[in-house]
């Protein structure tokens, strides 16, 4: 299990609750740097703690990748598996998985077999809890896949956290730091087997997050 701890002084919550903004977290895939999708968005408050594991799962939709829209999960596999094949099918719907060599390590696949619309948004899904709050099911990329393509998928323990004015969880979001919407200063989080929790506090004079311990 990974965990994050956001910390905020009081005065900096009551500022930033008047200014309508929202602690963005987007993670990261091997194609995507951070992913293209708002994975969480909630309310500043002075300490919140946010926890994952390491499983993932698929969704297809019919949703836009257009800068501001919320992601509607039409299809989904609700747990899949690395190194796995799934084919999505006429009826709307994921069939497998089958084992697949050609996938490394961490490698998620989705051949799309559906003909009935040009083309078919595909990304993952993992679950999160939020002070001990389980949300289920949260995009966390989108990427188009025209019929008969193939989309390959690798998440990463990469956690880009910053504040914005615009932001809901699935919404296709613009680059961090693009000047379509009031953003604070990103800070990249890099998880991995020897580091799994880490807690940043908000520091108004940079107008973003600093690392405070980590372990």
């Amino acid at each position: 299990m990974y965990q994050l701890t956001i910390l905020f002084d009081s005065a900096d919550v009551s500022l930033l609750v008047q200014g309508g903004f929202k602690v963005v977290l987007r993670k990261s895939t091997a194609d995507q740097d951070p992913a293209n999708v708002i994975w969480l968005a909630s309310g500043p408050v002075p300490q919140s703690v946010v926890q994952w594991g390491s499983d993932y799962g698929l969704y297809a939709s019919r949703s836009t990748l257009d800068q501001g829209n919320i992601i509607t999960k039409n299809a989904s596999v609700g747990t899949a598996y690395p190194r796995q094949s799934y084919v999505f099918g006429s009826a709307f719907t994921f069939s497998g998985p089958q084992s697949d060599p050609t996938l490394q390590q961490g490698e998620y696949k989705i051949t799309n077999n559906y003909t009935a619309d040009p083309w078919v948004v595909f990304g993952m899904t993992q679950e999160i809890i939020v002070d001990g709050q389980t949300r289920t099911g949260h995009p966390l990329n989108g990427q188009i896949a025209l019929t008969r393509m193939i989309a390959i998928f690798k998440p990463l323990e990469k956690i880009t956290i910053y504040l914005s004015d615009q932001a809901a969880d699935g919404m296709v979001t613009a680059k961090v730091g693009q000047a379509t919407v009031v953003q604070g200063i990103p800070t990249t989080l890099t998880y991995s087997a020897g580091m799994s929790d880490i807690a940043v506090r908000y520091d108004r004079s940079l107008g973003g997050f600093v690392v405070q311990s980590s372990a």
